[in-house]
């Protein structure tokens, strides 16, 4: 009788490890960004609830076909910005919540800015 008890706790430890384990947070998500014209800077960026906000990371020149990996663990959004000289920058912000319920099922983010010159 002990022994069976003994093996049930071990196993349900080791589940609740494995999902502990599991669930950091990070998710890959494929990124499709282009630009009118193209040959634009793509740069992304995580704004966290607990204020440590991430730098922004370069993805490179447009157009680009990416999966990146993003730790959404208290995420509140991901912002994507082009820029190319003599063009104004383009931005565009996504709830985390957002991004991810897009990014499902492996469906890309896909965004296409239409850049101004100045």
């Amino acid at each position: 009788m002990i022994n069976s008890t003994v093996k049930t706790l071990i196993s349900l430890a080791l589940m609740m490890l494995l999902v502990a384990c599991g669930s950091s947070g990070r998710k890959d998500v494929p990124l499709a960004i282009y630009s009118d014209p193209l040959g634009a800077y793509a740069l992304l960026k995580i704004e966290y609830s607990d204020r440590r906000d991430s730098d922004w990371v370069f993805l490179g020149p447009t157009p680009i076909k990416i999966s990146k990996s993003i730790d959404f663990e208290q995420a509140k959004n991901v912002t994507l910005r082009v820029i190319r000289e003599n063009f104004q920058e383009q931005s565009k912000t996504w709830s985390a919540k957002e991004f991810i319920k897009i990014s499902k099922n492996g469906n890309k983010i896909f965004w296409s800015p239409s850049m101004v010159k100045n």
